[in-house]
């Protein structure tokens, strides 16, 4: 056997090796690429719901601080012209604290179903 056979036929046993390994590996390797892309859609999902929940938070903030400005307005108006109705906008403004409370509860338990806590 010359030298260029014996080169050709140790690279050709260097190929199927190859080929038995990749093939080997294969299905770990499409295992492994489909359990990232599907940890990556979850951390993509978990961003999103806690930039939600975030805004959601910030806008109950947000509603509380008014209610006692707008408390204090209707209370004002309601001692010049009697009519005005300051139970009925109280409770319009519990109800959109409610709302976003109950929003806010229901992302919270999206959030922790996401990063496997499992308390949903």
């Amino acid at each position: 056997m010359s030298n260029g056979n014996l080169s050709q036929s140790v690279t050709e046993k260097r190929n199927e090796s190859n080929e038995d390994r990749s093939q080997a590996y294969e299905p770990c390797v499409l295992d492994d690429i489909a359990r990232v892309r599907e940890l990556d859609r979850k951390l993509e999902a978990e961003a999103d719901l806690k930039q939600r929940l975030e805004a959601l938070r910030r806008e109950v903030v947000t509603i509380v601080g008014n209610m006692s400005t707008e408390t204090s307005e209707s209370m004002q108006q309601t001692a010049q012209n009697p009519t005005l109705n300051l139970h009925e906008q109280l409770n319009l403004a519990f109800r959109r604290v409610a709302l976003l409370k109950a929003e806010t509860g229901r992302l919270e338990r999206q959030l922790r179903l996401l990063s496997g806590d499992g308390k949903g």
